[in-house]
């Protein structure tokens, strides 16, 4: 059951990085993408953050299926190992969130309060 979970938050970010990097919601709303008070801040910041967050869920989505995938062979194989799959679900949380902060971090960077491009 904890498997079928992993492949879902892996599959999760994938979609949704495919989605944000490949056809970004076009205008800023309220109802569906990366939302917070710099992303929404102008059209450029708006389509910069789902650039950002987008290609850093396809990576780290596409990293966190390889790990699962090859840590749940290896329980397989080695059955004692099993309870650890919590933890892989725990790094993905993990992995999905930080997108937050990152994303966040890289838009203070590239751009002023106002939402114009820094020089």
């Amino acid at each position: 059951m904890l498997f079928i979970i992993t492949l879902i938050l892996c599959g999760s970010m994938i979609v949704f990085g495919l989605c944000f990097r490949i056809s970004p919601p076009k205008d800023i709303n309220g109802v569906f993408g990366y939302r917070t008070r710099w992303s929404s801040l102008s059209q450029e910041t708006w389509e910069y953050a789902h650039r950002f967050s987008g290609g850093y869920w396809l990576i780290m989505g596409c990293i966190l299926l390889l790990l699962s995938v090859g840590y749940y062979l290896l329980t397989y194989y080695i059955p004692i190992l099993a309870h650890g799959i919590v933890f892989i679900v725990w790094l993905q949380i993990i992995g999905m969130l930080l997108v937050i902060p990152l994303t966040e971090i890289a838009l203070h960077k590239n751009f002023d309060s106002d939402g114009a491009k820094r020089m």
